[in-house]
């Protein structure tokens, strides 16, 4: 378990403002049959102390909006936290979907930072455990002001079917995992296009951002991952909201939002969380071809275009995904990992040069434009004051 000072009594109730952006029958089906009925179970939202003050803010489209309506687990839903449906014209424009996304995000945090909430950001297709939320309220109690995780994908057909013949774990309208079940239930369904990211895998990803390792012959993984999700954010101000603009949530945005990075909490043991994403069995599939995993690759995209320093720190923490108790085989994974995690993130001797081989001058042009982009926009004042001064 992760070492998180435990709260007084007197320890205040932190509100909630959990962000749901949505559209598309496929994406609403599994909000209402796999996402919903995971946080309604009962050591999800039924325990925590904080409902009253919480919201769930759901951005969708009109037709789809009424489709939620009209289904049992709303009604559950909203028996026990108040859903508020936010105006979303952008869902219906002619963006990428990223951008859709991305619109709802900023729009979720405007609405919690005017409000000293947090944001627990959500996606329409992820299973969670059971007990991950009154987590994520005990650790911001403890100080924290962002949580990590990583959301591992599994095969959206297969992992249904298995659900849907053990009705064991249907409770009402609620899905509930324990952490351990649903480990197990994931390790059997990871998504092929995750499989190469395992270091063991004779086609190994071209573009490692997540590594993971078996351990023996258990149920689980390690992994090390320069992009995690932020499935619990305190956006502190609305400078930091106006940063979306340009930004994602996962992307340079929380590194800005929070200069102090004691507060940002990545979760490396999984018996208190755990989501997997649901992907269909021909998505985010690439040909097969032979590579093998090597610490040079790593550093290549630790010190690429899409990585920024928190990224690198986050590859720094060793993230145990486990279904039985952890041991020494455990520990001897992360140490040896955590040396391998050293030499790829250190710049010593030719180290630069491995790096610029796999880095494209125009995507690096790109991305110096857009981070220089985002700081401009973000704190205008301070710049206007500087160049007055």
């Amino acid at each position: 378990m992760s070492e998180l000072r435990p709260q007084p009594e007197n320890t205040p109730i932190l509100p909630f403002y959990y962000v749901m952006v949505v559209w598309g029958e496929k994406y609403v089906d599994m909000l209402l049959d796999v996402t919903l009925p995971c946080l309604l179970s009962p050591g999800n939202l039924p325990a925590l102390p904080n409902r009253a003050e919480s919201r769930f803010l759901i951005m969708t489209t009109a037709a789809d909006r009424e489709r939620i309506l009209g289904s049992p687990v709303y009604a559950e839903l909203n028996w026990l936290v108040q859903v508020d449906f936010v105006e979303a014209p952008w869902l219906e424009s002619d963006v990428s979907r990223y951008t859709r996304a991305s619109r709802g995000h900023q729009e979720g945090a405007r609405i919690a930072a005017a409000n000293d909430a947090y944001c627990v950001f959500l996606v329409p297709d992820i299973l969670v455990s059971d007990g991950a939320l009154p987590f994520l309220h005990r650790t911001a109690q403890a100080g924290k002001q962002a949580v990590m995780v990583p959301g591992i994908r599994v095969t959206k057909e297969s992992i249904l079917r298995e659900i849907q013949s053990s009705p064991k774990n249907r409770t009402g309208a609620a899905l509930e995992f324990t952490a351990r079940e649903l480990v197990g239930l994931g390790m059997r369904h990871v998504h092929p296009g995750d499989q190469l990211y395992n270091w063991d895998n004779p086609h190994f990803s071209k573009h490692p951002v997540i590594c993971t390792w078996t351990i023996g012959k258990e149920p689980g993984l390690l992994i090390r991952a320069f992009h995690l999700h932020p499935i619990l954010v305190k956006v502190n101000t609305a400078e930091s909201v106006k940063l979306l603009d340009t930004n994602t949530i996962d992307d340079e945005f929380l590194g800005l939002n929070f200069p102090d990075w004691d507060a940002i909490h990545v979760e490396t043991d999984s018996d208190n969380i755990v989501l997997f994403s649901l992907t269909e069995a021909d998505e985010r599939n690439v040909p097969l071809a032979a590579n093998t995993a090597t610490v040079e690759k790593i550093r290549a995209v630790a010190y690429g275009s899409l990585s920024n320093p928190l990224h690198r720190y986050y590859f720094t923490k060793a993230i145990k995904l486990h279904a039985e108790d952890l041991n020494e085989d455990w520990e001897q994974a992360q140490r040896e990992t955590g040396l391998l995690a050293y030499d790829a993130l250190r710049l010593s001797g030719t180290g630069m040069t491995a790096v610029l081989q796999y880095v494209d001058g125009r995507t690096m042009v790109r991305a110096l434009a857009a981070r220089i982009k985002s700081r401009v926009l973000g704190f205008p004042g301070k710049l206007l004051s500087r160049l007055t001064s």
